[in-house]
């Protein structure tokens, strides 16, 4: 990150504000969260493992449902999202239309 000088004399209270959001957004820059794919229109299909593909590279690290079309429940295949470099499995409590960012 950036480093910047402040060219001001700032109270204690104003230092440690600043203090506080720098050491906030340097957690953030290391956060695996942030590198990731918009996945949308992902149609999950309830009693199986759905294997949803991705372009990551790597073995993703998790997932973040952002919207569904229905009411369901998202959660990781029998065995966890899985160990592909390509795809998540990904199970549903009903079957549903959701958007995905996955990281």
């Amino acid at each position: 990150m950036t480093r910047f000088y402040s060219q001001f004399h700032l109270s204690s209270d104003a230092n440690n504000l600043q203090n506080a959001v720098l050491k906030l957004a340097r957690g953030l820059e290391e956060a695996p969260f942030q590198y990731g794919v918009l996945l949308e229109g992902v149609k999950l299909k309830t009693g199986q493992d759905n294997q949803v593909g991705h372009s990551l590279r790597h073995k993703a690290a998790g997932y973040f449902v952002l919207t569904k079309s229905a009411q369901a429940d998202i959660f990781d295949g029998v065995n966890g999202i899985g160990e592909s470099r390509e795809h998540i499995k990904l199970r549903c409590s009903a079957d549903v239309t959701v958007n995905l960012w996955v990281f």
